[in-house]
């Protein structure tokens, strides 16, 4: 907005609304993956207290192709985001947002382990088209950490174990658990295949979700800055600390520009969004995945609650 003069608006076909979005920044807190220094240090974790019906998810939609004309579309999108309870449905707080250009996967997979323990994660939902096939291999296998040593799980992972919350057939599941390297691997990664009809059906979950204001943002960039002054830790920070701190608050004003662009088509009954020409959308469909997967996790949640609440063997029969 500042370097480039842009207006922060949606445009004139868009298919989400600008407002409902800024409403919904409200998180004045984020997730703050810890350095070297603070695992040794042995320094209290961002996040730490988790709430007993809370879940943890990290939403990550991959790039790989190289340099071109169009390297803003080529990033990797790591999302962390927490689901909260709230009478009958899950508040979706997004958390924290990282970028990483498109490359080497044995250091995005350590990245994505690194992210799961440190946000006490429950679920790893991936983007598995093309080459998400590779990172899951890598994924499936132990990755020892250079650097935390002892201090670290080195497990592989492996696909979770609940049916009901996968959007891809028993057949695929079973392939992708019959080449998993850990034996031992921790089942928690959701691959995520989109279809012309579940991405349809994810951008209008997203939609719904975000005009009953079920999606909570961080702050602007803007307001935090605002807010670290108010506080006086601005004036303490140099150049680089106050770019780390900030960083988690543009890429969550990235993504809500990119949202507010995508304009939809509609046909046989369903909605495709594409960016403009010159934008790109990485942000915005992790954002969908992670949403249509918490559906999932909710209908989960409230069938079960319903059974306990109408548990015909609690029934005492007066005669």
């Amino acid at each position: 907005m500042e370097i480039l003069n842009e207006m922060f608006s949606e445009g004139e076909d868009a298919y989400f609304d600008f407002k409902e979005f800024r409403n919904n920044q409200e998180l004045t807190e984020c997730f703050r993956p810890p350095t070297i220094q603070d695992i040794f240090a042995e320094k209290p974790l961002s996040m730490q207290e988790k709430a007993p019906d809370e879940i943890r998810l990290i939403i990550a939609d991959f790039a790989f192709s190289g340099n071109n004309n169009r390297e803003k579309n080529d990033n990797t999108v790591i999302k962390c985001m927490s689901l909260h309870w709230k009478k009958f449905r899950f508040e979706r707080h997004l958390d924290y947002i990282e970028t990483r250009p498109g490359g080497d996967a044995s250091s995005l997979v350590l990245r994505l382990k690194e992210l799961f323990w440190d946000y006490q994660a429950d679920y790893l939902i991936e983007d598995h088209r093309s080459g998400g096939e590779v990172i899951y291999d890598y994924l499936s296998m132990k990755t020892p950490h250079p650097e935390r040593g002892s201090n670290w799980n080195d497990s592989g992972f492996t696909v979770a174990n609940d049916m009901t919350l996968h959007v891809v057939g028993q057949g695929k599941i079973d392939e992708l658990r019959n080449r998993t390297v850990d034996k031992n691997a921790i089942p928690c990664i959701i691959p995520f295949i989109g279809t012309s009809e579940t991405n349809s059906l994810a951008w209008q979950s997203l939609k719904k979700q975000l005009e009953v204001n079920n999606v909570k943002f961080l702050i602007s960039a803007q307001e935090y800055q605002t807010y670290l002054e108010d506080s006086g830790e601005y004036f303490d920070m140099t150049a680089e600390e106050f770019a780390q701190a900030v960083l988690p608050y543009i890429q969550t004003d990235e993504v809500i520009q990119e949202c507010v662009n995508l304009s939809a088509e509609y046909k046989n009954g369903l909605v495709r969004l594409s960016e403009p020409r010159s934008g790109y959308k990485d942000r915005a469909v992790c954002l969908a995945y992670g949403n249509y997967i918490t559906e999932k996790i909710e209908n989960k949640y409230n069938k079960q609650n319903q059974k306990q609440e109408f548990d015909i063997n609690q029934i005492q029969l007066v005669f």
